[in-house]
C-alpha cells in the first residue's frame, strides 16, 4: 500500500509542477490562434492580389530570417494546414480524457451520483480542470474557425 501512495504522490507532485506549464501553453495556444487568424485573412482577402501584382512587377522585398517567404505558393497554406491538424488533435485528445473520466463515472455502479457529483464540481470549480476546460474551448473554436 505505502508503495502505491508514493508512487500516486509522486505523480501528483509532477501534476503541480507541469500545472503553470499548461496554463501557460493556453496562453501560447491562444497567441497561436491570433497569428493562425490574422494569416488566414491575409491568405483569403489580401494573398491574390499582393501575388498578382507582384507578378505584375510591384517591388517588394520577399527576404526573409529563414522561413519560407508569406508570397510562395504552399507557405500560408501549409501552416493553416498544420494549425488545423494540431488543433484537432490536441481537441481529439482532450474530449478523449474526458470520455474516459465520464465512463469512469458511469460504470461505478452504486456510485453514479457522487461520481458525476465530482465530475461536476472537478470541471467546473477547481483551477486544474478550469484550465482543462478553457483548452477544450480554445481548440474547439480555433478547429471550427478554421475549417
Amino acid at each position: 500500500m505505502q508503495k502505491r501512495i508514493d508512487e500516486i504522490q509522486s505523480k501528483y507532485r509532477e501534476w503541480c509542477h507541469l500545472l503553470p506549464q499548461l496554463e501557460e501553453d493556453i496562453r501560447r495556444w491562444k497567441h497561436a490562434v491570433a497569428l493562425i487568424r490574422d494569416m488566414d485573412n491575409f491568405y483569403t482577402h489580401e494573398y491574390q492580389a499582393c501575388h498578382r501584382a507582384i507578378e505584375d512587377g510591384a517591388e517588394v522585398d520577399l527576404r526573409t530570417e529563414g522561413e519560407y517567404s508569406i508570397m510562395s505558393e504552399d507557405a500560408l497554406w501549409n501552416a493553416l494546414g498544420e494549425f488545423h491538424q494540431l488543433a484537432l488533435a490536441m481537441l481529439r485528445s482532450s474530449v478523449d480524457a474526458l470520455d474516459r473520466y465520464t465512463q469512469e463515472a458511469l460504470n461505478s455502479k452504486g456510485r453514479l451520483k457522487y461520481h458525476a457529483a465530482k465530475l461536476f464540481q472537478t470541471t467546473f470549480h477547481s483551477k486544474g480542470c478550469s484550465v482543462f476546460t478553457s483548452i477544450c474551448r480554445v481548440f474547439f473554436q480555433a478547429a471550427t474557425q478554421a475549417s
